[in-house]
């Protein structure tokens, strides 16, 4: 929620916050270099905040119906953004980790299965999200050295059929030129 824009109070989406400003963008124009106040207020994730700042960009986009924004914050509202700032990485944060669990328990699966190839892909979606989960990293090592044996096998089966097939070729080349 926006208040400030006069006396119209505009409801806008997050689309990026920094320590220091956030981008917005709202159905309604939002005028550039206007002092608004931004009311955060989600009660899923437990944050409200009242932070003011001034628009430094906007730009409308008539095709789509939007408007987007860069607002800075205040220096009297600095304080209050980092607060917010971090309490949205840390709901981030948990939300990645939350995804990365659930792709360390697919990988799991996979495992009982001897699906490799899935296991593989499944631990390297969670390890992107949640780099430092340790059984994910070992699991992923093992994973992995089983994809590249499977590719080494792959690559010398076909290697040896090729040499059979080129082999029975030359015999055949080489018996039609006797005869």
């Amino acid at each position: 929620l926006i208040e400030g824009v006069g006396d119209v109070k505009l409801s806008a989406k997050l689309k990026e916050i920094r320590h220091d400003r956030l981008k917005l963008s709202s159905a309604d124009s939002i005028p550039e270099d206007a002092t608004i106040t931004l009311h955060f207020d989600n009660s899923r994730y437990q944050l409200k905040a009242a932070v003011q700042g001034y628009v430094t960009k906007a730009r409308n986009n008539p095709t789509v119906g939007k408007c987007y924004a860069t607002v800075d914050f205040t220096p009297e509202s600095r304080n209050a953004a980092m607060e917010l700032f971090f309490q949205i990485e840390a709901v981030g944060q948990r939300e990645q980790d939350s995804v990365a669990d659930t792709k360390f328990q697919e990988a799991r699966r996979h495992e009982m299965d001897n699906t490799w190839s899935a296991m593989h892909k499944s631990l390297k979606l969670a390890l992107a999200l949640s780099p430092m989960h340790q059984e994910a990293r070992t699991l992923y090592a093992v994973a992995d050295a089983h994809v590249r044996k499977n590719r080494l096998k792959v690559g010398l089966i076909g290697g040896s059929v090729l040499l059979v097939i080129l082999t029975i070729i030359g015999v055949v080349i080489g018996k039609a030129r006797y005869h």
